[in-house]
């Protein structure tokens, strides 16, 4: 069954380092467009994260919201700077020879000097947070597809019920074209007639029933009522299928609108038109639906 591209998965996991939060929203996009959300740090396991989604997904726009929070953090490297530490310690003699002062430098004194103590953020490369954040991952996803697939069974029910109202205008239109099509001839026969009459001019009904033929054969939407129903088959077999239909769907769709407008274009008649309307109005309404189908 047809999968929605709108979802939301939250997913976690817990190692010894820490825990990782994840959290994804999709929405419809013509193709599969990724943005990844995280901590400077993190930007090695941006492309990871986004090879699984494109395993999973096909099409979408994806937000990823990487939240990790670490018990001990491996990504800050405490450093002392004992270059530093000499220029100050050096200058504090020179300083105690030249006024005469009493003391001795000690560590506490030290330690709070400015610059003393370097804390660099580092990136990490070990395997430990990757399959930390790559397991969070995962498990949002396996809830972002759950939703998606939930949100694609209304969408499915939805289509079909207007696709089953389609077929059955069409039906019905079908069921009419014989009348209608006996009405059209007989108003272009009485045309014919008032038009002849008025110019005063004898009638060769051997060619005016010739006209009447080929202007009838120009009328015939058979062609058009066939392929309509074909459509609606491959249609109904697509949203039934477990694959990406999201993209047939649409040029069916358009297909679909183009024989209607056909329809409406060869036969020039009141109840073909209200038909014609109310075929177009469940069309667009399934356009629209189609939308967000994966």
């Amino acid at each position: 069954m047809i999968k929605s591209m709108t979802g939301y998965g939250k997913g976690e996991s817990d190692s010894d380092i820490g825990r990782c939060s994840v959290e994804v929203s999709s929405c419809n996009h013509r193709y599969c467009d990724i943005s990844v959300h995280m901590p400077r740090r993190l930007t090695m396991f941006e492309n990871p994260i986004k090879t699984l989604i494109k395993e999973k997904f096909s099409r979408g726009h994806f937000d990823v919201y990487v939240s990790p929070n670490f018990s001990d953090n491996p990504f800050i490297s405490l450093n002392v700077d004992y270059h530093l530490i000499e220029d100050y310690v050096a200058a504090l003699k020179e300083m105690k020879k030249k006024f005469n002062l009493e003391g001795e430098p000690d560590l506490q004194t030290i330690a709070k000097l400015k610059d003393v103590w370097k804390i660099e953020d580092e990136e990490y490369e070990g395997d430990v947070v990757g399959q930390l954040i790559e397991k969070a991952v995962k498990n949002a996803l396996e809830s972002l597809g759950e939703m998606r697939g939930r949100e694609g069974e209304l969408l499915y029910q939805d289509i079909a019920k207007r696709i089953d109202l389609v077929k059955g205008y069409m039906e019905k239109l079908e069921k009419e074209l014989p009348g209608i099509m006996e009405t059209y001839r007989a108003r272009l026969r009485e045309k014919i007639d008032n038009f002849m009459g008025e110019l005063n001019v004898n009638v060769d009904e051997a060619r005016i029933a010739q006209e009447i033929a080929i202007m009838g054969e120009k009328s015939d939407v058979t062609e058009e009522v066939i392929r309509i129903d074909s459509h609606l088959k491959q249609f109904l077999d697509l949203i039934e299928k477990e694959e990406p239909a999201g993209r047939k769907l649409d040029f069916l769709i358009q297909e679909l609108n183009r024989e209607i407008n056909t329809i409406s274009s060869k036969i020039s008649d009141l109840s073909v038109s209200n038909f014609v309307v109310e075929i177009k109005s469940e069309l667009e309404k399934i356009r629209e639906q189609i939308q967000n189908v994966e």
